[in-house]
């Protein structure tokens, strides 16, 4: 998108890219170097109050987050993942809030007038050390983000349209900040940093690519129905996980639908997919492998020749 002003012709897509680019670097520096000066300020037991308030709250996002998730209204998100995330991030919070508090209390009790300089150094390194936490979980929140709004795209896709030209074309399209998402987790991926996001994500990686799969392979119904015929496709279907599924009224009528999206998001099938056991077993029957080539397919038409 070109805008002329005096002659002079602004690449609003280029201006972006550019923008997109400062602030993948600057945001984390910014996060660095403000936790640093607080943890200067705050001094050393203020940090570790800190650092120990984050820990706790974290194990209370893993381990409450689902009692938390009843808090929410029903209706606010469709999507199970995204409900489930904001159930851990309530948790979390809330717990953070409470210890901080509690800390900051006792702190101001028990502090004395003038900190050391020991005190302060000690704080503004853990204050970077808490930082560097808060970078890693602002990449977790924009890697989410970037699969949901990639899977959104995919899933309104026109039928026969390859992946690739799809998210070209429609990328443009979404807000701001689903654009800066998708570009920051495309780039994070190339980085050394991608590796430790991917392994520190709850949510396994092979989720993303299985959903992105089946989302690919629903927009087109002929390599779809390939897929379906093939052997180790027909010999799993006796699976226990899909016959449970098929019991689901709610899931067959969304199939026969082909609403997949909706289909993706519903708990049970995405509770199957998060299953270390059945992603397993669909490994081992050579499903995930003939999906691979399905997908291939859809992008490489010669690759079904």
């Amino acid at each position: 998108m070109d805008i002329g002003i005096n002659n002079y012709h602004l690449d609003l897509s280029a201006f972006e890219t550019n923008l997109l680019k400062i602030l993948f670097y600057s945001i984390p520096a910014m996060i660095l170097i403000w936790r640093g000066m607080r943890g200067w300020h705050l001094g050393l037991h203020g940090k570790v109050a800190a650092l120990v308030s984050i820990a706790l709250s974290l194990a209370a996002a893993y381990f409450l987050g689902n009692q938390a998730g009843y808090f929410i209204p029903d209706g606010i998100v469709e999507d199970p993942l995204i409900e489930g995330l904001l159930g851990n991030a309530l948790a979390g919070i809330v717990a953070y809030v409470c210890l901080r508090l509690l800390f900051t209390a006792v702190l101001k009790i028990s502090s004395g007038k003038n900190a050391s300089s020991f005190e302060k150094t000690g704080g503004m390194l853990l204050g970077v050390c808490e930082g560097l936490l808060l970078v890693f979980a602002l990449a977790l929140v924009v890697r989410w983000y970037a699969e949901v709004s990639e899977a959104s795209v995919l899933a309104d896709s026109t039928e026969g349209v390859s992946p690739e030209e799809m998210l070209e074309q429609e990328t443009p399209n979404l807000n701001f900040i689903s654009r800066a998402t998708l570009y920051w987790n495309q780039k994070v991926q190339k980085d050394p940093a991608g590796a430790i996001i991917e392994k520190i994500d709850p949510v396994p990686s092979d989720f993303y690519d299985l959903s992105k799969n089946l989302m690919i392979l629903s927009r087109n119904p002929k390599v779809l129905e390939r897929f379906g015929q093939s052997p180790e496709v027909v010999e799993f279907l006796d699976d226990p996980t899909l016959q449970n599924l098929k019991s689901d009224p709610k899931i067959v009528k969304l199939y026969k639908e082909r609403d997949f999206l909706q289909l993706l998001r519903e708990k049970p099938v995405q509770d199957a997919l998060k299953d270390k056991e059945f992603r397993q077993r669909l490994e081992d029957a050579g499903v995930h492998e003939a999906l691979t080539r399905s997908v291939a397919e859809v992008r490489d038409p010669k690759e079904g020749d």
